[in-house]
């Protein structure tokens, strides 16, 4: 179901199937938060989200509490909840923690990478980015590309978060991503984002297929402070 909203239409799923409601607002909320369908500092109302989900405001509360909690949604006591709308000096630090969390363990984690997944990876990224810089007049396929482009890009920085296989630097990342996506969704140049991006990825994943560990993360660390100064605000 689509419900209208004042900056755009927000898309949720009306919840039909049994198992814990809390959950599954949980769930349909926040992926709609980090696709984007509300823009950053966009109030939610109780009542329209109770009649799209099809739930009672006990679960869309239960919700609201631990997106709150996550540092993605305020909730303001007498005045309702609302998407976060972080600062620049919020989002300098959030790169700032993301360049050492994902440069920490990067030689530990790329030395356990099969060679065959970076290559599969990188000719998969490689042909992703070709197809958006060939719709750059087309704005529909353009945004269509560009979100798959997006799922692409955490893709790869889980390619080497995963392969540390520590438990809690997991968690710390995905906590900071989920707060920059938040942020990062409204890039106005597209293509030289993906341009950029892409070539980094790429001497990411060279260094590493070359076997040149520290070369390799320094490229990340590189990454994450280049997609800083693209993001903007």
């Amino acid at each position: 179901m689509t419900i209208k909203s004042k900056n755009k239409k927000l898309k949720l799923k009306r919840i039909t199937s049994r198992g814990p409601l809390a959950e599954k607002v949980y769930q349909n909320l926040k992926g709609a938060i980090l696709q984007g369908w509300l823009r950053p500092g966009a109030w939610l109302h109780e009542q329209e989200l109770t009649e799209a989900l099809g739930v009672s405001r006990t679960p869309l509360r239960e919700a609201f509490n631990r997106l709150g909690s996550q540092g993605l949604l305020e909730i303001i006591p007498r005045k309702g909840v609302r998407i976060v709308d972080l600062t620049e000096g919020d989002i300098d630090a959030l790169f700032e923690a993301r360049a050492v969390l994902e440069t920490a363990f990067f030689v530990k984690s790329a030395k356990k990478i099969e060679t065959k997944d970076i290559k599969r990876f990188r000719l998969a990224q490689k042909e992703m980015a070709a197809e958006i810089l060939e719709a750059e007049e087309n704005p529909a396929l353009l945004n269509e590309l560009w979100r798959g482009f997006l799922q692409s890009d955490r893709e790869f920085h889980e390619l080497f978060i995963l392969a540390s296989g520590n438990d809690f630097w997991i968690k710390y990342y995905y906590d900071i991503r989920d707060k920059i996506e938040v942020s990062g969704r409204y890039i106005t140049n597209i293509t030289h984002f993906v341009r950029t991006a892409s070539q980094n990825h790429n001497d990411v994943m060279d260094a590493v297929l070359e076997g040149k560990f520290e070369q390799g993360r320094d490229l990340m660390g590189e990454h994450i402070r280049n997609m800083r100064v693209l993001l903007g605000r």
